[in-house]
């Protein structure tokens, strides 16, 4: 008996001893809400929780601690919080997607967009969470940086291994020549090849159904990082198909029955301009319309058709994580009948990449 007594003790010490309450950051250069990485570790008890509203929780730091943050996760409708992954998140978790909002400092996303991994979970006698082991993904609007992190509340599991992957990542190269004088122009020799990754690059539909690239980090020619943006948009704000675009003028400016185009370096760009591009090949995520694939050329003249040319070439790709489609529109319904409960999608799995 006192021999297992004794195993018993052993083995509470143990678990009391491994039982974590921290918090670690893996950001990529320039995200937010912050762009270093973190460690952060609190006594038992410390860390703030409550239940929200929508089945989730709301994770946050002691009211003294320096710095503060704060992580609230929900599962999409219908669906509960449980041990497993929750795709494609938003901040408020529109559109029925679970939400996903993580702040640290003073600063925080206006929108948006992640995933997270539930490893642990439990509840006490009342309800609320009194154990919680979960890793998030999350990046500030739709592409870009990312911040990766790791929440231990009161529990055992690990922290090692590596960081849930962001729900986007970038590939590709942009590319340009430029003449004296023309819109990237300043890049050594006037041309320039940059590789686009997740941390530097943020690709969007834009409000004339285009297709919108921006970027920050090094440049040739420029100390420290800098920016160049591209957008493209078909005329009558039809989404972009492949084909060829003349007679484009400056985006968004362009009129209804024109093509949009617009490129800038390094905070250089023109008034007005006349150009073309060539769309080879594209494609949109299903559910948000984003890009996925774009292979395209561009001719830029700032101006006048006698101003003097920018010519380029984009190759981008974008590989996305989780459910890529919602269900069909008439698959609402269970029947033809709208007194049937809706089918919802759901973005959570048991497992996850």
């Amino acid at each position: 008996m006192l021999r297992g007594s004794i195993s018993l003790l052993l083995m509470s010490v143990a678990f009391s001893v491994s039982a974590q309450n921290v918090l670690l950051i893996e950001p990529d250069p320039e995200a937010r809400p912050v762009g270093t990485p973190q460690s952060l570790s609190y006594a038992s008890g410390a860390m703030r929780v409550r239940a929200t509203s929508s089945g989730g929780v709301e994770v946050s730091s002691p009211l003294d601690a320096s710095p503060r943050w704060s992580l609230r996760v929900a599962p999409s409708a219908g669906d509960p919080l449980a041990i497993g992954c929750f795709e494609r998140s938003l901040r408020f978790g529109d559109n029925g997607r679970p939400s996903l909002d993580f702040s640290f400092g003073s600063s925080g996303c206006g929108e948006s967009f992640g995933r997270y991994r539930v490893l642990e979970l439990e509840r006490d006698g009342t309800g609320n969470v009194s154990r919680l082991a979960l890793d998030f993904a999350q990046q500030c609007g739709r592409y870009g940086p990312a911040v990766r992190g790791k929440l231990r509340l009161n529990s055992v599991v690990p922290t090692s291994g590596v960081h849930l992957r962001p729900v986007t990542d970038q590939s590709g190269t942009f590319s340009f020549t430029a003449a004296q004088g023309a819109i990237g122009s300043s890049a050594p020799g006037g041309s320039a090849t940059i590789s686009l990754t997740r941390q530097t690059t943020v690709a969007e539909l834009n409000f004339d159904n285009g297709f919108s690239f921006s970027y920050f980090g090094p440049l040739p020619g420029v100390s420290g990082n800098s920016s160049w943006s591209a957008d493209f948009a078909a005329p009558n704000g039809l989404p972009l198909d492949p084909g060829a675009y003349p007679s484009a003028t400056r985006f968004p400016f362009q009129a209804d029955t024109s093509p949009g185009l617009d490129f800038g370096y390094n905070g250089l760009g023109c008034n007005t301009l006349v150009g073309s591009f060539n769309v080879t090949a594209m494609a949109r995520d299903a559910l948000d319309g984003l890009p996925i694939r774009f292979l395209a050329n561009f001719q830029q003249r700032c101006n006048s058709a006698s101003g003097a040319l920018t010519s380029g070439t984009i190759n981008y790709a974008s590989n996305i994580v989780g459910p890529t489609s919602a269900p069909n529109a008439d698959l609402v319904f269970l029947s033809g009948f709208e007194a049937e409960p809706p089918v919802l999608p759901s973005y959570y799995v048991s497992s996850c990449q």
